[in-house]
């Protein structure tokens, strides 16, 4: 079927609060042709709104407060007594803690007197076994450096220079003198000279003997022990050696003239 053209529909926008005309809003069903520029309305100017109210004047202060400038002053009385109610507050709460510390030391106070007691003792074993280790350690220490420090100092080229010279300035000289004083003396009496080689020569001679004779004595226990071994015969008792002469046997001591 065949649809004719549509012509505009006006609408009627609803009333403003201010008692405005109403404003006549033209609306087109037909999309078939452009619509042609809307022409704004003309609306009559809107009254100022109105002030906003007074604020409220501010609530009075507190009682035991007054308001200032930025700062809050407080009432003395009511600090006095809450201080007081505080320090008693506290007083109360530490009397009840010693009361509570009171009745757990009195339970567990042997048992814990013991384990103070033997914390106590093993504290002191241990300083003590610290004390000790550290003393032989410093004593270690010590001779070790001291060890060293001698060895520096007897191996030191300045301490053998020192050495030579006192040797080349007291030693020499007194050997010298004494040797003249010995030489001289042998030669103001020459008889003592003479028993003494003679029992210095007796004494040698009797030295070179015993020890040729316990020579001997030790290879012919050698030698029978060797013999017996291979004939199977039982060994002789080997002969007692023959005593040692002292020294002092046939030697002539030296006096010293008066």
């Amino acid at each position: 079927m065949a649809i004719g053209p549509v012509r505009p529909r006006r609408a009627v926008a609803p009333t403003a609060d201010n008692g405005a005309h109403p404003e006549v809003v033209e609306v087109r069903t037909d999309l078939s042709e452009p619509a042609p520029p809307a022409v704004p309305a003309t609306t009559p100017a809107l009254p100022p709104p109105p002030l906003p109210p007074e604020p409220l004047p501010p609530p009075p202060p507190p009682p035991g407060a007054t308001a200032g400038s930025g700062t809050r002053e407080w009432f003395l009385p009511d600090l006095a007594v809450g201080a007081t109610i505080g320090a008693a507050g506290a007083a109360a709460a530490l009397v009840g803690a010693a009361r509570r510390a009171a009745t757990r030391t009195a339970s567990d106070g042997p048992d814990r007197a013991a384990r103070l007691g033997g914390q106590a003792r093993d504290r002191l074993a241990d300083v003590a076994q610290r004390g000790t280790e550290q003393r032989e350690r410093s004593r270690r220490w010590a001779e070790g450096v001291l060890d060293a420090a001698g060895t520096a100092v007897a191996t030191s080229p300045i301490v053998n220079r020192v050495i030579d010279l006192q040797i080349n300035r007291v030693l020499r000289p007194l050997v010298s003198s004494v040797l003249d004083d010995v030489l001289a003396m042998l030669e103001a009496e020459p008889d003592r000279v003479r028993s003494l080689v003679r029992g210095q020569r007796e004494g040698i001679v009797d030295d070179v003997v015993a020890h040729i004779r316990s020579s001997a004595t030790i290879g012919d226990a050698t030698v029978d022990r060797w013999t017996s071994r291979i004939l199977r015969r039982k060994p002789a008792p080997a002969p007692d050696p023959d005593p040692v002469p002292s020294p002092d046997d046939g030697a002539v001591q030296i006096s010293e003239p008066p």
